[in-house]
């Protein structure tokens, strides 16, 4: 049977802001849908909203009225040139993560079509170590991170990948090194950086290639006319021609898995266990209070099946036993008749089983 077709989804970002991110993001996705690609670009930079910017995009729709609405990921999608497609979701990124598990399942449905329908997903995150943009970048197959000679640039992206490999993410991190002077620098610059990363972080990166100063790149920012949208025998065109072709033949290396989908997926599935385990605690709170009031529980066993719970449930049973209800247990005097009357009947009879 052969197997369904998927993404190769792709995080691009950076340890700190003005290393060049977003603008090599737009035109990678443009230089891989002029090679014939599928290609989808997701701003996901909810402070930023670059991406829409640079080409000149007023969109009228974002990611929250996907997770908000009935409206699907393709109402909200923009066309670009070469066909490449945009989904702008600079609203309401950063209330992903803290989406309910149905709006999250809902999210990762629609974000499993997305993927079915491209070859490339990539996914333009905010810069620096926020939650939400560790979230996208976890998401992803591959890690894009983008560097420059500058210190500040270095020491930051390796604080990135320190905090991500905390958090499970091992491999697939392929580096770009944006603003060089000459190829002779970009090599030397990736070479330290990669070396200290392996040493310090145990963590091995590859070189996906350099981006040279340009000041086309510049005019191209205010002009919202991307550099990947000149002739291909522009230079700073064929700098991302180049870049698409070397990234195409890295990741082909790697058989592409329906990555972003199944991250959102398991935040729903987590969710959802979280609230099952608290609908349990309250369930079993409400059964103990009805068979105290039933005078079914010996006063001497209280104490032991209160640690009994706790052990198993939390936050504990003292912090949620309300107050106590003589309307419906009658006066203390009479509750404590009640028990004393069982003083021998074991709690599991009185306790049913709640599986």
């Amino acid at each position: 049977m052969r197997p369904e077709h998927t993404s190769h989804v792709i995080a691009i970002c950076s340890g700190k802001g003005g290393v060049g991110k977003s603008s090599i993001a737009v035109n990678l996705g443009l230089a891989l849908s002029r090679a014939n690609h599928r290609v989808c670009l997701f701003d996901a930079d909810a402070g930023m909203a670059n991406v829409n910017i640079l080409m000149g995009l007023k969109p009228t729709y974002g990611l929250e009225h996907v997770v908000l609405s009935d409206m699907k990921v393709n109402d909200i999608m923009l066309s670009a040139p070469h066909g490449l497609k945009v989904i702008p979701g600079a609203n309401g990124i950063e209330q992903c993560a803290d989406l309910s598990s149905r709006a999250q399942v809902k999210l990762a449905k629609q974000l499993a079509d997305i993927e079915r329908q491209f070859d490339y997903l990539l996914i333009d995150t905010a810069a620096g170590m926020a939650d939400s943009t560790l979230s996208f970048i976890l998401s992803a197959q591959h890690t894009l991170l983008v560097i420059t000679t500058e210190p500040t640039s270095l020491t930051d992206a390796f604080s990135l990948i320190k905090v991500l490999r905390r958090k499970g993410r091992r491999r697939n991190y392929h580096v770009i090194v944006n603003m060089c002077s000459h190829v002779k620098q970009a090599r030397e610059v990736y070479t330290r950086f990669a070396g200290a990363v392996s040493k310090y972080i145990g963590v091995n990166v590859s070189y996906a290639g350099y981006i040279l100063q340009d000041e086309s790149l510049r005019a191209a920012v205010t002009m919202q006319s991307p550099v990947a949208l000149f002739p291909e025998t522009d230079p700073s065109c064929r700098h991302f021609l180049r870049l698409a072709d070397s990234l195409t033949a890295k990741l082909a290396e790697t058989p592409a898995q329906p990555a972003l989908s199944r991250y959102w997926y398991r935040l729903s599935q987590n969710a959802r266990s979280n609230k099952s385990t608290d609908l349990s605690f309250h369930v079993l709170q409400d059964r103990l209070l009805e068979l105290i009031g039933q005078g079914k529980i010996p006063v001497h066993d209280l104490t032991r099946l209160r640690d009994q719970l706790n052990k198993v449930l939390a936050p504990p049973v003292e912090k949620h036993l309300p107050r106590f209800d003589s309307h419906r247990f009658g006066s203390q005097q009479q509750l404590i008749s009640h028990l004393r009357a069982n003083p021998d009947k074991p709690i599991s009879e009185l306790i049913p089983d709640t599986h």
